[in-house]
Parts: structure tokens; sequence; C-alpha cells
């Protein structure tokens, strides 16, 4: 017995349609994503002459990643991110588990009422 949806032409086609809008707009949106990150190891020498299009680096240099790497300002912020991300996950998870124990005790007092809040902000 074969599971297969029949499909009629105009289905097909509309299939065809979709698939290649979604795949185009995949292209349209890597494309300079991956030039920009193929002119970051490109060699400085070559920057001026290299094309929009390549997603391939001209030459190979890390001489742009190291002077990026050396500014304070970035220096700075790739803390940031490392500490909100560290502390935001510490925090979530203690609160999870504690939450998680919490309402496993069968003898909460409004521990539906909880468990119905904490289903609501999943839900929505």
């Amino acid at each position: 017995m074969s599971n297969q949806v029949r499909r009629s032409p105009l289905e097909r086609v509309e299939y065809v349609l979709i698939v290649s809008t979604l795949l185009l707009l995949v292209v349209f949106t890597l494309q300079p994503l991956l030039n920009l990150f193929a002119l970051s190891f490109t060699d400085p020498s070559k920057v001026a002459g290299f094309s929009g299009l390549s997603i391939i680096p001209d030459g190979f240099s890390l001489d742009v990643w190291t002077l990026l790497l050396q500014h304070p300002n970035v220096q700075r912020g790739l803390f940031n991110s490392i500490w909100m991300t560290t502390t935001s996950v510490i925090i979530g998870v203690m609160g999870t588990a504690l939450m998680a124990w919490g309402l496993s005790r069968p003898g909460l007092p409004g521990r539906r009422i909880i468990f119905l809040m904490v289903l609501v902000t999943i839900v929505f």
C-alpha cells in the first residue's frame, strides 16, 4: 500500500515555484554574508580587486582578524557577550530546575495555577 499523495499538475507547478523562490531567497541572503567572510580572509593587497560576487578568498591572511581582535572596543564587546550568555544560562538553568522541583511536589499550594502560568508563557 502506497502512502504517496497524488498531486495535480497545478499543485506540482505550485510546489516547484515555492521551492525555487525559497532557494532563491536563501542564495540572496547567504551570498553577501559569504562574500564578507571571504573578504575578511583575503590578502589585504588584493582587497581592492576583490569581486562582490566571489565567496572564495583571494590569497589568505588573518591580518583583518588580528587587527579586529586587538581593538579594545571589540574585546569589551566579546567579554560582555560571553559574560551575559554565561550568566543567563546559569540563572535560567537554576530557575528552571528549582521550578521543576517545586512543581513536582504534590503538596505545593497553587501548583496547578503556577503550572498553568508556565504553560501559557511557553505557548505564547
